[in-house]
Parts: structure tokens; C-alpha cells; sequence
């Protein structure tokens, strides 16, 4: 092996279902990066769309537990089990504007486990126009597995009924995993966390509350 965390435009006429089959995925490796993209198309207008993009900020920073009911929704971060990387947030708290927070990790292919693993995370929303809407999320100073996430989520208008959703995350993994895990199996393991975030997020628009 060799190398071991959004997105709408579609027709108003669609229902409110979304398959699976319209969230596109795609995942690329260069200078020790891989980068995941998503993008999926959804039957919604703008303002469905705010309103989902500062629910998510303002949970994610005051709430996180809300998020596991609807956008981290059988995304697996609360310690399920899997055969690759099981994640379970044990405390998540905003500092200042800093999220701050420590899961366990278990690489389990590897029989790795790591206890109370801290992390730091900056949600902002960075594009509010009538057109586009944008957040960019870094979390950092992450000392196992994963060194470092730089992910945006954007909502852009397509027309007056329907948005495009798309997330590009790239992901540093360190530098022993990073010789450790290939591209196809980051795309097996992994790429469906970030798909299943994105397909919560566009159910959500389609049905905001």
C-alpha cells in the first residue's frame, strides 16, 4: 500500500427525494494531499440554502450534538465500527472563534489506536451573496492520523429554484500514513464520509425546517 474530513443545482421539478446516484465524487493525491470533491444537485432555493449553511455553523460551534440527528448523520464519528478508520468525538467546545476538541482514532487495518487525540477547528462563512454561498473549515493541530483539513462547501444559484452544492476538502494525513494508504483505498474508505455530509446537507435544503 502506499499512501494511508458541499454542493446543489438541479430542475424544479424534481421531488423532494435525492438518490444517491446524482452526488458525484472524486478523489485526486498530489504533493501529499488528496483532495476530495462532491458535488450534487438539488431542487431548492437560496434562501433554503442560507438557512441550512448557518444552522450548520452555529451547531457545529454551540451544538455539535444536534448535527449526528441530520448534516453528520451515519457519517461515523461517534465511534461506529468500520474497517478502516473509526472516529468518536469525546468533547467538541468553541474558545474565542476557535473550535476545540479530542476523539479517539483507531486505524484498524494497522491494529493503531490513538486516545484523546486534540484538535482545532475555524468553520467561517467566507460568501454571502445573492449567488453564492461559501464556508471554509480548516481543522488543525491534529497530531495522529490526520495533520490537517482544509474543506469549502459552497451553495451556488443555478436559478430562482435550484442551487448546485459542492465541498472540495483536501486532507494531510502524516507523514507515516501518508506512506501508508494509496489513493484507491483513501477513495474506498474514506470518500463516502464526506458524500453521505453532502447528500444530509441537500436532503436538508430540500426540507428545511
Amino acid at each position: 500500500m502506499k499512501k494511508c474530513i458541499l454542493l446543489f443545482g438541479l430542475f424544479a421539478g424534481l421531488t423532494a427525494s435525492l438518490p444517491a446516484q446524482n452526488v458525484a465524487t472524486s478523489v485526486s493525491y498530489r504533493n501529499g494531499i488528496f483532495t476530495t470533491t462532491v458535488t450534487v444537485p438539488v431542487s431548492a432555493p437560496h434562501s433554503a440554502a442560507s438557512q441550512v449553511i448557518d444552522r450548520f455553523i452555529h451547531q457545529y460551534k454551540n451544538e455539535v450534538d444536534l448535527l449526528f440527528g441530520w448534516a453528520l448523520k451515519e457519517v461515523n464519528l461517534q465511534g461506529e465500527k468500520d474497517g478502516f478508520m473509526i472516529f468518536n468525538i469525546l468533547s467538541h467546545s468553541l474558545s474565542g472563534n476557535v473550535v476545540e476538541g479530542a476523539m479517539d482514532m483507531e486505524a484498524v487495518a494497522l491494529g493503531k489506536r490513538y486516545k484523546s487525540v486534540t484538535y482545532k477547528v475555524h468553520l467561517d462563512k467566507v460568501i454571502d451573496t445573492p449567488d453564492t454561498l461559501e464556508i471554509l473549515y480548516k481543522l488543525y493541530d491534529c497530531q495522529d492520523v490526520i495533520q490537517n483539513v482544509d474543506a469549502r462547501l459552497k451553495f451556488t444559484l443555478q436559478n430562482r429554484r435550484t442551487v448546485q452544492l459542492s465541498l472540495v476538502a483536501d486532507v494531510k494525513l502524516t507523514s507515516f500514513y501518508n506512506t501508508m494508504v494509496s489513493r484507491a483505498a483513501y477513495d474506498k474508505n474514506m470518500t463516502w464520509r464526506f458524500a453521505k455530509f453532502v447528500e444530509n446537507m441537500a436532503k436538508a435544503a430540500q426540507n428545511p425546517q
